[in-house]
Formats: structure tokens, sequence, C-alpha cells
């Protein structure tokens, strides 16, 4: 349990399910929906899954080794700065994870006969591990790699689609050019989405942050500048969402179920940013965020269904 703790198990089962959702619930659909036989390699699949956990685990790490003095301040549950973990233990999982994770991204880069792809995965390596290291109080900066890092995820499967030898070329047919922008369109999701819950888990350790003279952007404004920034954000997030949901040329049943998270931003997630005034309040809405992220990155579960 401890060790689950140590590298956000429940995170990390979102990863696995955003890569499984990207793979079989959209780029499979659209493949098999116009009659292309190409699918990607289950091992190539399961060594991109396995990489992006290990990597993201092994950041997760990384991350609560560099604040485990803000987190002694605001009391975390995290295994570090509550002793059930050694430091120098958690450098081991850190070490193993990194390295195994890298060596898993170049098989499977060589197994789809391109090497080069796997600098897209180290390249959210380093964007996280330099996010630990210095970026973390850099305002918004940090704030945006983070989101930028989880926004790839979908994305890492589609990379290795496109640059896949066996595709022939076939995943630049115009008729899957929805499954390009749905990818996209996910990978946006997370992106926001992520963004938001940064700001807003920077607003609720800010008075740790600051007295570790970490400065972030949500510690730097006012209540009502940050309330007004995360409520446009999240209204984008509405639109993006609706423009999606009204071109896509999939079922009404799809299209449909977006309203879900639609409807857990506008009458939930909106209404708690605006009424949080302390810390317990944004750790609520922080919490209520997994859930619209979540909602969001099932809907294509419909299209496997159908």
């Amino acid at each position: 349990m401890v060790f689950l703790r140590l590298i956000r198990f429940n995170n990390l089962i979102i990863i696995l399910l955003t890569e499984i959702i990207a793979k079989y619930g959209l780029i499979d659909y659209f493949l098999k929906t116009n009659d292309l036989a190409y699918r990607m390699n289950t091992s190539v699949f399961i060594l991109i899954v396995a990489s992006s956990i290990l990597i993201a685990a092994a950041a997760n790490i990384h991350n609560d080794i560099h604040d485990v003095d803000i987190d002694k301040i605001n009391k975390s549950r995290k295994p570090i700065p509550n002793g059930d973990i050694s430091i120098k233990s958690a450098r081991y999982f850190l070490f193993a994870f990194n390295i195994i994770g890298v060596v898993l991204t170049f098989v499977a880069a060589h197994l789809i006969n391109d090497p080069y792809v796997a600098i897209f995965q180290l390249t959210i390596l380093a964007i996280l591990f330099a996010y630990s290291n210095s970026l973390k109080c850099m305002k918004i900066v940090g704030n945006i790699l983070v989101s930028l890092s989880i926004a790839m995820v979908p994305v890492v499967i589609w990379v290795y689609v496109v640059y896949d030898k066996d595709a022939h070329g076939l995943i630049f047919n115009d008729n899957l050019r929805w499954m390009h922008l749905s990818v996209f369109f996910f990978s946006l999701f997370a992106f926001i989405s992520t963004l938001i819950r940064e700001i807003v888990k920077d607003r609720e350790d800010m008075k740790a942050d600051v007295s570790c003279n970490c400065y972030t952007w949500a510690s730097s404004v006012s209540l009502k500048t940050f309330k007004i920034a995360v409520v446009t954000l999240a209204l984008i997030m509405v639109v993006i969402i609706g423009i999606y949901q009204n071109y896509v040329p999939l079922s009404s049943i799809y299209r449909t179920a977006f309203l879900f998270p639609q409807l857990l931003i506008i009458f939930g997630l909106i209404p708690m940013v605006i009424k949080a005034q302390e810390r317990v309040e944004f750790k609520r809405v922080s919490n209520f965020l997994k859930i619209v992220i979540l909602s969001g990155l099932i809907i294509p579960i419909i299209l496997l269904l159908e």
C-alpha cells in the first residue's frame, strides 16, 4: 500500500486507461470502419504502455523527493515525508523505473523499425524531470509543462502507429482524418483539464509553497484573478468539447455522451471554484477534476460497443 502511494497508483491507472482507449476505442475503431487491415502489434502496445507507466511512476517519485519539505508542512500522506519510505529507497525505485522505462521505449521503437520514435517518450521524461528539478516554481511554466506531458499520453500511441513501417502509409488515408483529429481532441482535453487541476493544486498548497520560497502562479495572484482564470479555462474546455461533439461524424450516442463532462464542468466544477475560499475547498475541486477528466477519457468505450 505504501509503495502504491509512492508511485501514485491511481494516476497510473488513468494513464493505462487513456492509452488503451486511444488504441482500441479510437485508432482501431477508425481503421476497422475504413476496412483497413493494419493494427498496432500487441507487443509494441504493451511495451509502450509499460514504459509510459514506469516513466510516470519515476517522475512521481522524483517530484516527491524534491517536494519533501513542502509536503511535510502540508502534513501530506505521501510516504516520503511521512517516513514510510526513505529518500534512499525512493531513489532506488526512481533509478530502476527510469532505466527499465527507457529500455522498453527503445525496444518498442526498434520493433516498428524507427528508433527515432523513442525520442518522443524521452522528451516527456525530460519535461517531467525538468519540472521537478527547476521549473515547478516558474509561475505558469511549470503548470504548462506538466499538462503538456499528460496531453502527450494518448499521442504516444498515435506516434507509434503513424511511424510504424508496417502501416505502409495507410494511416495518412484521407478517410482517417477524424481519427487523427479525435486523438488530438482528447490530447487537448487532457491538457486543459490537467492545467486547471495543476493550478488548483498550487492554490491548495500555496502556504507551504511560499514558505519554501516556491512562488507558483496560483500563489502569486489574487483569489479573484485565480478564479477568473480557472473558470475561463473551464469554459474553454466546454466550448472545445462542444465543437468536437458537433462535428465528429460518429454515432449520436457517442456525441451525446459528451454532455456528461460538460454538465459536470458547468454545474459542478465552476460553482465549486467560485465558492472555494479555503485549502480544503480547493482540495475538493482538485478531486472533482479527476472525475471530470475520467468522464471525458472513457467516452470512446462507446465505440467499442458499436
